[in-house]
């Protein structure tokens, strides 16, 4: 996973992509560059190597020149890491311009007009290239963070996201996203886990369903629980969704209610109200009194303690539910 495959068109960047593997090589010498002019032996069915290197790299080099067109070789490496979800890092050289470059590229590589780009000066080469080292040495030391180093996770937009999704690949990055967030690298190896066996678990659950439907009365609704890689992505989301809204709380003057809702509580909703109003009473008077407009101590720990308690009252309802289900065992 420590490697680093170097994308590009021969008639555009060769001796552009040939300097750049020098400074990597001599830079980064934990990592493993892959060329496919280097790599690729002759009469060796490359698309077999190519779909196997992706798999096992870390991050794409995609070199970048003014003549850059999407050649056939390329449009196979982009889609396969865009499928995987592997990391693509454009490099422009010679003042390319990616937005004149990716103009008319097909759908399927569509993403690559998204990417941040990286502008490299044979002139100012040293000072161009530092970033792009820095950044690789990181992956370097922890490869399977890549994808997080490069684009680190924003918690609202995973709470956005849609969930249906059946796509393996999609619910394990989505999982290490979590985890990244909850700072909880369980939740990703536990996801990773689950992952060996998602495609069986999918296939009993469609047997299942269809068996089911096919009943009379009651029988007819009933449905299997979600393959556990489902779950495990959905109590991650759950838990991050209350961390949040704790977050949210305690800066911010949004209902405390809010936090309750989740567990149907209402005595820890009246519990939660009453000492978020007795905290804002209390700034108040300090206003008053002309003292400075600082949080009583007391009540915020006492505040953020009960808060913390509905979080953990969460996860193990969660943990509970999970226990209670025959389909999940990773709790």
């Amino acid at each position: 996973m420590s490697k680093i495959f170097i994308s590009y068109v021969r008639a555009d960047s060769e001796a552009d992509t040939g300097r750049l593997s020098d400074t990597l090589t001599r830079e980064l010498p934990d990592a493993t560059l892959f060329l496919d002019a280097r790599d690729i032996v002759l009469g060796t069915n490359w698309k077999r190597i190519v779909e196997r290197e992706i798999e096992e790299t870390a991050v794409v080099l995609l070199i970048m020149g003014p003549d850059w067109g999407l050649s056939d070789a390329v449009e196979l490496e982009l889609t396969l890491a865009f499928r995987s979800n592997v990391s693509v890092v454009p490099i422009l050289f010679r003042n390319a311009d990616i937005v004149e470059l990716t103009r008319e590229i097909p759908d399927r590589v569509a993403e690559l007009r998204d990417r941040h780009a990286l502008q490299i000066n044979h002139a100012t080469w040293e000072r161009d290239t530092t970033p792009l080292v820095e950044l690789l040495k990181k992956i370097v030391a922890d490869p399977l963070r890549a994808r997080i180093i490069i684009d680190p996770p924003d918690p609202e937009r995973l709470l956005a996201a849609d969930l249906s999704s059946s796509n393996k690949i999609a619910l394990v990055n989505y999982a290490q996203d979590l985890a990244e967030c909850l700072a909880d690298e369980q939740v990703y190896r536990d996801a990773k886990k689950a992952a060996e066996h998602f495609e069986e678990d999918c296939r009993r659950k469609r047997e299942y369903d269809s068996e089911m439907s096919s009943l009379w009365g009651a029988y007819k609704n009933i449905r299997a629980a979600p393959p556990i890689l489902n779950q495990i992505v959905e109590a991650g989301r759950k838990r991050l969704e209350i961390e949040q809204k704790a977050r949210e709380v305690l800066r911010s003057e949004l209902p405390i209610s809010s936090l309750a809702q989740f567990l149907d509580d209402e005595e820890l909703l009246a519990k939660l109200t009453e000492m978020h109003r007795e905290f804002r009473e209390a700034v108040e008077e300090l206003k008053y009194d002309g003292m400075p407009v600082t949080h009583p101590r007391e009540l915020k720990d006492e505040l953020v303690e009960a808060i913390a308690n509905a979080k953990e009252t969460l996860i193990n309802s969660v943990i509970s539910h999970c226990e209670r289900s025959e389909a999940i065992q990773y709790c």
